[in-house]
């Protein structure tokens, strides 16, 4: 969401993610690593390659008609080779009835939208969708807006797929890191919709600097929200997509 002449982007979620180093853990072999790539310190949107984020997914809605391609949904993480963490509002039709898990798909190793680019990409169906106890959608501000997906087959990890690594460090997490990234499709700097990923480095700001700046959004910042200082007319973010740091 591209907001007003500062481009702040009020996110869906907040999560504790970060690249792989000792005091992060998973449940997989590996996790957090990144292929070809040097970390990158300067803000800023970048197409990704193959392998830059590997942790990224796709959500997909099957339409009723199938002619039809996949609808693309939201953004999603790799936490284990079973299970893409995403925002609870990409699990509602319209904020209050749940979509029929069956009708999902998830896509992984995906750098362009046409699926057929990428002979690496991943599919999977989605066994069940679990949003957080406590999300109770607009009402609540979008609250606790986090919802895990359980896939019907493991991913296959590689280069190309890996999980993000996750913070067990209960004092680090209510940390706000001033420096994140996240990747997504969203709008290249031509304010149209990209057909490649993206990747984004931001500065991360505080709740109470978005809501003095953007009252209007006031309602929908609240204890698990912040924003982040994105490049003028550029955004490579997805509902559901996660910030790593």
């Amino acid at each position: 969401m591209l907001v007003d002449s500062q481009a702040l982007l009020i996110l869906c979620m907040l999560l504790s993610l970060s690249l792989a180093q000792d005091r992060w853990v998973s449940s997989e072999d590996k996790c957090g690593q990144v292929l070809g790539r040097e970390p990158r310190n300067a803000t800023g949107v970048f197409a990704s390659s193959k392998g830059s984020s590997p942790w990224h997914a796709t959500i997909y809605r099957v339409p009723s008609d199938p002619k039809r391609k996949f609808i693309q949904l939201c953004g999603g993480t790799i936490i284990t080779k079973y299970h893409v963490l995403t925002a609870a509002s990409c699990i509602y039709f319209d904020g209050c009835t749940p979509v029929d898990p069956k009708l999902y798909r998830v896509v992984v190793a995906q750098t362009h939208k046409a699926l057929e680019v990428d002979p690496d990409a991943q599919f999977r169906e989605v066994k069940f969708a679990k949003p957080h106890v406590n999300y109770d959608g607009e009402h609540l501000g979008y609250a606790a807006n986090v919802a895990l997906f359980y896939l019907d087959q493991p991913l296959i990890l590689n280069e190309y797929v890996m999980p993000i690594c996750l913070d067990r460090d209960p004092t680090r997490s209510q940390q706000l890191p001033s420096i994140l990234e996240a990747s997504g499709w969203g709008f290249d700097s031509s304010l149209t919709f990209s057909e490649s990923l993206n990747e984004g480095v931001f500065k991360a700001l505080k709740g109470n600097i978005c809501r003095g700046a953007h009252r209007r959004y006031k309602k929908y910042i609240n204890f698990d929200k912040f924003c982040i200082e994105t490049p003028k007319g550029s955004i490579a973010e997805d509902t559901g997509s996660g910030l790593v740091s």
